[in-house]
C-alpha cells in the first residue's frame, strides 16, 4: 500500500464513520498529488446484496454533473463559441430570463429558483427546459446568490445550442472524449449491475412535494408514480429521471472516482500540459465571484474551511459524491480528491433530517488524507 493509498482509506473510513446523521453505508475515495494517485474503498455498496465498495464501483454523481456542463463551457468559451456575457435570450429565444447571462447562471446569481419538480408541472410535460424558460425569475439577476438547479438546467441548454447539438454530445465531445473519460456515462448507465445502491427510491423528493419543505410548490403526491425500489444505475434527481429523461445540466451522469480524479486533475493541471483550454479562461473559471463561496460553476473553499492549508474548487453532490481540486502554486503540487458514498441508502432508509450535509462528507475525507507535513509550508 501506498502512502496516497492509506490516506485514501483513511479518507474512505472518515466517511463510513462521520460523527453525523446516518455514516453512509460505503465510500471510496481517489487522491492525487502531482502525479501520484491513490484510492481505496470501504463498506457495502447495496445493504441488500451484501456487495462491497470498490474502486470500480459506479455512482451517480448528481450534482457534480454541474461540473462537466461547467468543463464544457470552459471549453466553449476559450474556443469562443459562446461568451460568459452571453445571453439567455440570444440563444434560446425571448422569455421571462431573457436578460440572464451565462456568467449569472454559473455564479448562481441569476434570480431563478432553487428547485421545481418539473415532472409534477404539467406546464412542463412536453418541454421541461422551455417550462424553465418561460417561469418569471423568483428575483433581480445579481441580487443574491441562490443556487438553482434550474439554472443549471438552463446551463446546459446553452451548451447544447452553443454547441451545435444534444447537450451529452457536446459533453462527450467536448469534455469526456478530449479527456479519456470513457467510463462517463448517462443515466441509466449500462454498467447498473457495477453501480452503488444511490438511494431507497424518490422517498426524499416526495416528502419535500408532501410537505414543502425547503420549497412549497403548488403539487400533491398523488396519481404520480413514485419509485420505491432501491436505485442503481437509474438517476437519483427527479427532475433529470422523470422530466428530461437523460443527463441535464445539474444531474444526471455515472462515473467512477477514478473518473471524477482524472477530471479533477485536468482542472488542477498547466493548462499548457493538455492545451485542452488557456491558462487565462481556466483562471477567470476560478476567480471569486461577489459570493465568496462561489466562483463560476465551481464551488470555491478558501483555505481553513475543506482544507486545512489550501484553497480548493470543487463542487458536492446530493447522493454523496464531491470532487475538489487546487491546482500548483508556489509551495504545493497541484492535488485533486474525488469520493462517492452511498449517503442516501440504509436500513432503514435515511430521511433528511438523517443525512450527512454533502460538505461535512467532503470535509471529513479531505482532512483525514492531509499529511501533517502538508500542514505547514
Amino acid at each position: 500500500m501506498t502512502n496516497l493509498d492509506a490516506r485514501a482509506t483513511a479518507a474512505a473510513t472518515a466517511l463510513t464513520t462521520i460523527d453525523a446523521p446516518h455514516p453512509p453505508p460505503g465510500a471510496v475515495v481517489a487522491l492525487s498529488i502531482g502525479e501520484s494517485i491513490g484510492a481505496a474503498a470501504v463498506g457495502s455498496a447495496d445493504l441488500a446484496t451484501g456487495e462491497r465498495m470498490t474502486r470500480a464501483t459506479v455512482h451517480d454523481l448528481a450534482s457534480v454533473s454541474k461540473l462537466l456542463t461547467t468543463t464544457a463551457l470552459l471549453r466553449l468559451v476559450d474556443a469562443g463559441a459562446i461568451s460568459l456575457d452571453s445571453t439567455v435570450g440570444e440563444l434560446l429565444g425571448d422569455g421571462p430570463i431573457a436578460d440572464r447571462t451565462v456568467r449569472q447562471l454559473l455564479e448562481h446569481r441569476g434570480g431563478l429558483a432553487p428547485w421545481w419538480p418539473l415532472y409534477l408541472d404539467p406546464a412542463a410535460a412536453d418541454d421541461p427546459i422551455g417550462a424553465v424558460l418561460a417561469r418569471a425569475s423568483e428575483a433581480a439577476a445579481d441580487t443574491a446568490r441562490v443556487y438553482s438547479d434550474l439554472g443549471f438546467l438552463v446551463l446546459g441548454a446553452l451548451v447544447a445550442r452553443a454547441g451545435g447539438a444534444p447537450f451529452a454530445d457536446v459533453v462527450r465531445r467536448e469534455v469526456l472524449g478530449p479527456l479519456g473519460l470513457t467510463g462517463v456515462t448517462p443515466g441509466p448507465t449500462t454498467e447498473a449491475a457495477h453501480a452503488a445502491a444511490s438511494a431507497d427510491g424518490d422517498a426524499i423528493e416526495r416528502s419535500m412535494v408532501e410537505d414543502g419543505v425547503p420549497y412549497p410548490v403548488p403539487f400533491g403526491v398523488e396519481g404520480f408514480t413514485w419509485r420505491t425500489e432501491t436505485l442503481r444505475g437509474a438517476v437519483n434527481d427527479g427532475n433529470a429521471f422523470h422530466a428530461v429523461g437523460g443527463p441535464a445540466g445539474h444531474a444526471g451522469w455515472f462515473a467512477t472516482v477514478d473518473d471524477m480524479l482524472t477530471l479533477g486533475r485536468a482542472l488542477a493541471a498547466d493548462p499548457g500540459e493538455h492545451g485542452l483550454w488557456s491558462r487565462a479562461t481556466r483562471d477567470r473559471f476560478l476567480a471569486v465571484s461577489a459570493d465568496p463561496a462561489q466562483a463560476l460553476g465551481f464551488r470555491y473553499y478558501p483555505a481553513g474551511v475543506i482544507h486545512p492549508t489550501r484553497t480548493l474548487w470543487g463542487h458536492p453532490g446530493f447522493t454523496g459524491t464531491a470532487l475538489a481540486f487546487a491546482p500548483a502554486d508556489e509551495v504545493y503540487e497541484p492535488l485533486a480528491l474525488a469520493l462517492a458514498a452511498n449517503r442516501l441508502h440504509g436500513r432503514s432508509a435515511p430521511t433528511r433530517d438523517r443525512l450527512a450535509p454533502t460538505e461535512l462528507l467532503l470535509s471529513a475525507a479531505t482532512r483525514a488524507a492531509v499529511d501533517p507535513s502538508e500542514m505547514t509550508p
